[in-house]
């Protein structure tokens, strides 16, 4: 049996990186509007954490339970946690949970688990992404490199390794590398978690993922296609849809054909990477760029997490 806790400010709780951390407003907010999304995997008799003002839907299943706090008696051997996304802020919460206010417990719990927490955040960093997924980005330490990169290019982006929903951000057009005080921004994300990502500006014409899941035993099958729409840097929402019907609009813009090494390079690459370390969802979001006419395929981010492309996946295959 197991306890889904949608967490969606687990990129935030990320970079904080605290065992006792609170969400945004925003992030608070998110889980309760949304805190049911996990009756789309969750199996017969799973319980779903339901945040303070929570209302269940009118319309959901009646075979998995909507708890509010979890009954006594449960321990991590008997009742197991399943987030949207592994932090030391949600491990810390089921574990609170679980023990009803005994911190003695909560504390050894929490450290047993340290160790899979560090290894999964360093693999959810962007700069990880970038020394393992992307080319012509770079993860750096120094200010000059990021001095460098901007120049050479004429424009750019920076990146925080960990961030959500377009936080983290900076757009560096032509005309604006003059007016921002980009080395400011960067000086700080580097203080603050240890590097930066600097990305070409490129001419986006459109977003999409590759979604996936690794077993436990380290093997990674492709899911499916995920397409969505952003603003900006900001996810706005996911097409609804049959993995055909996705792949026929994509192919608007690159052959599925030159899709397909993608994913072989990237369970290969991602395999040996989570072994050990994380096991369930993951996406990679990558978008179509035009570069003088002609389109290329080029790796935007890696979510280790549940991801609202793979939710609709799930959402199409209830239908």
């Amino acid at each position: 049996m197991k306890l889904h806790i949608f967490n969606p400010e687990h990129d935030l709780a990320l970079a904080a990186n605290q065992w006792n951390w609170t969400s945004p407003k925003a992030g608070r907010i998110q889980r309760q509007k949304l805190f049911f999304l996990p009756e789309r995997w969750a199996a017969p008799d799973d319980l779903i954490l339901m945040p303070p003002g929570a209302v269940v839907p009118a319309e959901h299943r009646h075979d998995v339970r909507f708890v509010s706090e979890v009954p006594a008696g449960y321990t991590p051997a008997t009742l197991q946690l399943e987030p949207w996304g592994w932090d030391r802020a949600v491990v810390h919460e089921y574990h609170r949970l679980l023990s009803h206010d005994n911190k003695g417990l909560v504390r050894q719990w929490d450290e047993a688990m340290e160790p899979r927490l560090d290894a999964i955040r360093a693999l959810s960093s962007r700069c990880w992404c970038v020394r393992h997924l992307q080319t012509a980005a770079i993860a750096t330490e120094s200010l000059e490199d990021v001095a460098a990169f901007l120049g050479s290019h004429g424009s750019g982006v920076l990146k925080s390794p960990w961030s959500s929903s377009g936080r983290g951000v900076l757009l560096l057009s032509t005309e604006l590398m003059a007016s921002t005080p980009w080395q400011q921004w960067a000086r700080g994300v580097i203080a603050r978690q240890g590097c930066v990502v600097v990305e070409p500006l490129y001419n986006k014409v459109k977003d999409f993922a590759l979604e996936f899941f690794a077993d436990e035993d380290g093997s990674v099958r492709y899911e499916g296609l995920s397409l969505f729409h952003t603003e900006g840097a900001t996810y706005r929402g996911n097409v609804i849809a049959s993995e055909k019907e996705k792949r026929r609009q994509l192919s608007a813009f690159i052959p599925w054909e030159e899709v397909l090494p993608l994913i072989d390079h990237f369970r290969k690459v991602m395999s040996p990477a989570v072994r050990n370390i994380y096991t369930g969802p993951f996406g990679i979001d990558l978008m179509v760029v035009d570069e003088e006419g002609h389109y290329y395929v080029k790796v935007a981010e890696m979510n280790l997490r549940k991801t609202m492309g793979w939710a609709a996946i799930k959402k199409v295959a209830a239908m």
